[in-house]
């Protein structure tokens, strides 16, 4: 009977195994990303690849859960079949939307910023979320849409993903301050307004330098000229809000 029971009984090494190399990966890629790349890398190069590295990390949990589902299948066969079918059955709309975002983002046909108009409601793409796509209405609101909604409903591409704009901001920076500083503040509060498309490099320029402030000319990129107004209204008011922009005379 022993052996009939040992044959019964699974064995979760390989399981254990697989988790274990799974986090030395986690491991490694964290330290990569948030130590080594910013170090090594900077500037629109930097955004890219973070971009890029952002994707492989949203793939990488699902083929990690694959692997450890293969593992329990080969530690015993039946239990690991049951266990998988189970979790498949239960996480099934939540696996659906995930795997359809990861293709909405390699995908060309929407990108963030890009204006749509979905179930009589318009707005802004702001994110491509783990289970929803993120919508900033034109009242301000956000809407959170799950994949799985998103590819069954017609989807009207109110502007196109190719046109580009560039508008021009004028802000003075009061003195004293580090101005290359102040410069990267000023483009992570642009890149964090949905209107800013994050893949065209922010552009600045030196106009004047006064004796109480400098005169700097900022270029962002977006797909509406509308929109280049509230990121400069947006901006203005926040930046303002923050004490370190001068109003204009």
């Amino acid at each position: 009977m022993e052996p009939i029971n040992s044959n019964l009984i699974p064995h979760f090494g390989s399981v254990i195994w697989t988790v274990f190399i799974g986090l030395v990966i986690v491991g490694i890629y964290l330290l990569l990303k948030n130590l080594f790349l910013p170090a090594m890398i900077s500037g629109p190069t930097q955004q890219k690849l973070l971009a890029r590295v952002k994707y492989f990390e949203k793939l990488f949990w699902p083929v990690f859960i694959i692997f450890i589902g293969i593992s329990l299948i080969l530690s015993h066969i039946v239990v690991g079949l049951a266990l998988c079918l189970f979790f498949a059955g239960v996480l099934w709309k939540t696996i659906n939307n995930y795997f359809l975002g990861l293709i909405y983002m390699a995908g060309n046909n929407y990108t963030i910023g890009q204006r749509i108009s979905y179930d009589n409601q318009k707005g802004t793409i702001k994110a491509f979320n783990n289970l929803t796509m993120e919508m900033e209405l034109e009242g301000g609101e956000s809407l959170d849409i799950p994949y799985s909604y998103f590819a069954d409903t017609t989807i009207i591409r109110t502007s196109p993903q190719s046109g580009i704009m560039s508008h021009t901001i004028n802000i003075p920076i009061a003195k004293p301050c580090d101005l290359e500083q102040e410069k990267q503040r000023v483009k992570s509060m642009l890149l964090a307004l949905p209107w800013v498309l994050p893949n065209q490099k922010i552009v600045f320029e030196h106009i004047a330098d006064e004796k109480d402030q400098y005169l700097i000319k900022v270029i962002v990129h977006g797909i509406d000229k509308s929109h280049m107004y509230k990121v400069e209204t947006k901006f203005k008011s926040m930046y303002l809000n923050g004490g370190r922009i001068n109003k204009t005379k």
